[in-house]
C-alpha cells in the first residue's frame, strides 16, 4: 500500500535537485567502479568494493528516476514508489553487507594472518545479493511504502521491513565494524610494540 498524493512546484524543484544529485552519485561510483575493473591483479576488497559501487549505482539509479517521474507528473506514482522503496533498501543492505566484509576482511588479515581469496569474495557477494533481495522483498510484502518529505519513497518507520530488517542490519555493521577496526588497531599497536622492545 501506497500514500500518494499531489505536489507543488517547490516539491518539484526538490525533486529535480535530488535528480540531479542522483546523477552526480552514479557518475562518481562508476568511475571507481572503472578503476577497478581496470586493475590487473584484484582482491576479495575490490570484489567487495566493485559490489558496494554496483549498489550505489543500482539504489541512485532507482531513487533519481522515481524523482524525476515526480517532478515531471508532480505526484508519487504508486508501483514506482514501492518499487524505489523495495530496490533501494535491498542496495541498502548490500552495502552494509560489503563494507561489513571489508572490514571483517582485514581483521582476519591483521589478527590471523588468513586472507579471503578472489573465489570466495564472489561466492559471499553472490549469496548476499540473494539473500539481501530475497528478505527484503518478502518483509516488504506488508509493509507499506509513502512519499518522505514530499521527495523521495520509503517504507513507513514502524513497517516489518524497516523494524525486523533494515535497522537491524545498520546495527550490526556499526557493532562489526567498531569490533573489527578496534581489534585491527590493538593488534597493530601490540605488534609494533614487541617491534620496538626488540
Amino acid at each position: 500500500m501506497v500514500n500518494a498524493t499531489r505536489h507543488d512546484k517547490n516539491d518539484i524543484i526538490q525533486w529535480s535537485m535530488y535528480t540531479s544529485w542522483s546523477g552526480v552519485g552514479i557518475i562518481l561510483c562508476c568511475l571507481l567502479l572503472w578503476s577497478i575493473l581496470k586493475l590487473n591483479r584484484r582482491r576479495a576488497t575490490d570484489v567487495f568494493m566493485a559490489a558496494f559501487c554496483v549498489a550505489c549505482i543500482c539504489s541512485a539509479t532507482v531513487f533519481g528516476v522515481e524523482c524525476l517521474i515526480n517532478a515531471i507528473y508532480g505526484s508519487a506514482n504508486p508501483t514506482s514508489c514501492w518499487t524505489e522503496s523495495l530496490v533501494y533498501v535491498t542496495c541498502v543492505t548490500t552495502q552494509f553487507a560489503c563494507v561489513t566484509c571489508i572490514s571483517v576482511r582485514s581483521y582476519m588479515h591483521v589478527a590471523y594472518n588468513r586472507i579471503i581469496t578472489f573465489r570466495s569474495a564472489i561466492y559471499w557477494i553472490s549469496l548476499i545479493v540473494v539473500v539481501c533481495a530475497s528478505v527484503t522483498y518478502v518483509a516488504s510484502i506488508h509493509s507499506s511504502a509513502k512519499v518522505m518529505s514530499q521527495v523521495y519513497c520509503f517504507y513507513n518507520f514502524d513497517s516489518d521491513v524497516v523494524v525486523y530488517w533494515f535497522i537491524p542490519n545498520w546495527i550490526a555493521t556499526v557493532f562489526i565494524m567498531l569490533f573489527c577496526y578496534a581489534r585491527i588497531f590493538f593488534t597493530s599497536f601490540h605488534i609494533m610494540s614487541r617491534g620496538n622492545l626488540n
